[in-house]
């Protein structure tokens, strides 16, 4: 059974804008900072966060769960 004309167009305008979001998040860039050791890579990000924070305190942040952001999220705290 075919969709009707209003909801095929509704749909494909909405998969063009989809995709072009995609494109849009494909092109940013992402800088890698390396750092000698796993402290000083876990007190950039803390440092960084806390910046952020400082900046705007509503931000909202999207956390990384495990063990291998818990001696950022340590040093973020002693931080702020």
């Amino acid at each position: 059974m075919a969709r009707p004309p209003r909801l095929r167009q509704a749909r494909i305008i909405a998969l063009a804008r989809a995709a072009e979001e995609c494109q849009d998040a494909a092109s940013s860039i992402m800088e890698v900072i390396i750092q000698p050791n796993e402290e000083a890579a876990a007190l950039l990000v803390a440092r960084i966060m806390a910046h952020d924070l400082r900046l705007r305190p509503h931000l909202v942040l999207g956390l990384a769960t495990g063990r291998t952001m818990e001696t950022g999220y340590r040093m973020l705290v002693k931080l702020h």
